[in-house]
């Protein structure tokens, strides 16, 4: 996720350094996004600390791509912790940095308006436990042997980047030929792989190959599918059983303009109020992300004419950045959810539910925590809590929210922590949380796994009993 924020970065950290060991010792990390940070404290004046930072470090933790020395305040001692504001943050972010005595180790946490991430940083001489190595290297049962070759003779140094290693820009290195081509053999399973080529830090599409998706960041990943594509995704070959998909238009009066995708399965009459879904789309995405990456309208109409589940709309609305808080939050709550019997949808708590991914599967539980009597179920898949619920949510709020299914993928660099420390909270609530982890990533290739077992689930659970 971090991948796409330009720091622009000053940097502070701890003042009054209680444990003199924290000070001038090297501290390092890797954000969810995979990207390498270190930084180093020493002692100032009036209180304050200096910091020496590396960003964006090699895989030897090595060399950075910049460097630096920043001032930053104390904000307490006990533990110790610091509050800066990052100057030239195009977001207006801010950094804090917290001393963790449990466990000896760093929490950095970076926050703007737009967005949220943090990373726990350790001892750079204590003994950190490398990555394994990725599975897609190593052949399995199932899986294919696919070469992936990169012409650039100029280049240094290129990378395979893509669903089949979480978009991890560095831990698949290609092999440069005498001719001038990278190449490089992975073991996929069947379906559809999304990737790109990362060459001297440069993310770019395949130009090789034709088959392309909008990257929802202003360019393309490129696509591979191995074996028969998943029939549960193919739209049905009799129109009269595919669902309608209709962009409607409202006014708010806080964002102005604001437009919402609304799918209704094939044959329910327009006078049935349905039970519905208000579908929560991953950072910087849109409302089209459901459709154009999950196809899941085309699922929900296999799954519904194959008698699976019973019919459910879907609500798909635009969250930009903002995790579904401020002004998103309350469009959707005050202006949206009441117009729900215009668009023949029940007006009925009952039978409403949230569904999210990533960016949305932190805004399912927000929306779950905040307004508890508005919502049945949700479900998450690879929710990003990583900047705070556990400062945010108490245990008697979480106790009073609907239902809510959590998934998250074992290879997943970006929700995997946080999921495993919300899980930790909710147990610590009383609850026993309804979370399944599998293997997969922070990709569609996993939540197309995922979807035809949830939606049947989440359809049964806001459908009225007859």
């Amino acid at each position: 996720m971090l991948r796409y924020l330009c720091l622009g970065l000053l940097l502070g950290s701890l003042a009054v350094a209680a444990n003199p060991e924290i000070t001038h010792t090297r501290w390092q990390g890797r954000w969810g996004d995979g990207l390498r940070d270190a930084l180093r404290l020493s002692p100032g004046e009036n209180g304050q600390m200096q910091v020496h930072y590396w960003r964006k470090l090699n895989a030897q933790w090595q060399q950075p791509e910049l460097q630096f020395d920043a001032i930053a305040q104390v904000r307490q001692t006990e533990p110790l912790s610091l509050f800066w504001t990052i100057e030239g943050d195009p977001d207006g972010g801010s950094m804090a940095l917290t001393y963790q005595p449990e466990d000896d180790s760093m929490r950095l946490t970076y926050q703007s308006p737009n967005q949220q991430g943090s990373v726990t940083l350790t001892r750079a001489d204590a003994e950190v436990a490398q990555p394994p190595a990725e599975p897609c290297l190593t052949p399995r049962p199932g899986t294919q042997a696919v070469t992936f070759v990169w012409h650039a003779p100029q280049a240094q140094a290129v990378y395979l980047a893509g669903e089949m290693n979480d978009w991890q820009a560095d831990s698949l290195p290609m092999t440069r030929q005498a001719d001038g081509d990278w190449r490089l053999t992975v073991h996929l399973g069947p379906g559809r792989w999304a990737y790109k080529l990362v060459q001297d830090g440069r993310w770019l599409t395949d130009a090789a190959n034709p088959q392309r998706q909008a990257d929802g960041q202003g360019g393309y990943n490129s696509l591979i599918q191995l074996g028969e594509p998943d029939a549960n995704y193919l739209p049905r070959s009799n129109p009269a059983q595919r669902g309608r998909l209709q962009e409607v238009s409202l006014e708010s009066s806080e964002l102005g303009p604001r437009q919402v995708l609304i799918y209704r399965p094939a044959g329910v009459t327009a006078s049935t109020p349905l039970p519905w879904a208000l579908a929560l789309h991953g950072y910087g995405m849109d409302r089209h992300q459901w459709v154009d990456d999950g196809q899941l309208p085309a699922l929900l109409d296999n799954l519904i004419a194959e008698g699976k589940m019973p019919p459910m709309a879907l609500v798909m609305v635009d969250g930009g950045k903002s995790f579904y808080q401020g002004p998103i939050e309350r469009f959707l709550i005050r202006e949206l959810l009441p117009q729900a019997p215009r668009w023949g949808l029940s007006e009925q708590p009952a039978q409403r539910a949230l569904l999210g991914v990533s960016m949305g599967g932190y805004g399912v539980v927000h929306l779950a925590y905040q307004y508890p009597q508005l919502f049945a179920a949700g479900a998450a898949l690879s929710g990003y809590f990583a900047y705070g619920p556990q400062e945010q949510w108490t245990a008697a709020g979480l106790q009073a929210m609907p239902p809510v299914r959590l998934y998250c993928g074992q290879q997943d660099h970006t929700s995997l922590t946080s999921n495993q420390q919300l899980e930790q909270q909710l147990r610590q609530a009383g609850l026993t949380p309804a979370i399944q982890y599998a293997e997969g990533g922070h990709t569609w290739h996993y939540w197309q796994s995922i979807l035809p077992e949830l939606m049947p689930e989440l359809a049964r659970a806001i459908t009225p009993r007859t």
